[in-house]
């Protein structure tokens, strides 16, 4: 083969060469530039990502404040609701002292009527009597919350309340019943601290009516008996 062939093939393979070269160039380019875009594309999502994550961050705190917030004023308003509920009371006499029940606790008021003495009770224990064909005992009050023990006189104003007792019916006697006064729950302050745990346990609370102080007392505690 001559020179000149082998020279005129030579640059036919050169630039065959050259034309792969810058197909490849191309291609390595095409590449690196889809492969950036891909990159910037990526980096763009992430960001777009965080940017949601945050303003979903966000609208739950804001969702979560509310939320407490509206907590808060459910709680408060029911707190207010609780503090201004409407407590009816029957007061009464002990002596010359002013006491008072419940009116949720109480069934009925009797006048004085026949009390028939039972033996080994406790001296607040008066005896039992008839209502209505059913037995039931009689406390006397005075002797069990002041701790004087006094005559029942028939001639006196004295009552007879019937309370609803864990165990059934039970009397009560009071010196006399004044009346029955609606007052609310926040109106009901706290037992005296100088009181002794002795005391203390029959008062529920006190409340102050026409600036008088009157002590609303604890039902259960007032009217269990405790046989020895």
């Amino acid at each position: 083969m001559d020179i000149a062939k082998i020279r005129k093939k030579l640059k036919d393979s050169d630039t065959s060469d050259n034309k792969e070269n810058k197909t490849e160039e191309q291609k390595d380019e095409s590449t690196s530039e889809g492969e950036k875009t891909e990159i910037e594309q990526t980096g763009s999502s992430e960001k777009e990502s965080q940017k949601t994550i945050k303003q979903v961050s966000l609208t739950d705190l804001k969702e979560e404040l509310k939320t407490e917030g509206k907590k808060s004023a459910q709680e408060q308003k029911i707190d207010e609701d609780s503090s201004n509920e409407i407590i009816e009371i029957l007061t009464f006499k002990l002596l010359n002292e002013d006491f008072a029940f419940r009116i949720t606790q109480l069934k009925e008021i009797l006048k004085y009527q026949r009390i028939t003495a039972v033996p080994k009770v406790p001296d607040y224990v008066v005896g039992i009597t008839s209502l209505r064909g059913k037995v039931i005992p009689v406390i006397d009050l005075r002797t069990k919350i002041l701790s004087k023990k006094l005559p029942v006189n028939s001639k006196e104003r004295i009552k007879i309340l019937i309370i609803n007792g864990p165990k059934g019916l039970i009397g009560a006697v009071v010196d006399n019943v004044s009346g029955v006064v609606r007052i609310t729950k926040s109106e009901i302050l706290p037992p005296p601290s100088h009181l002794d745990e002795e005391q203390i346990k029959f008062i529920e609370g006190v409340a102050v009516i026409d600036k008088r102080f009157i002590s609303i007392l604890n039902m259960m505690e007032s009217i269990t008996i405790r046989l020895n």
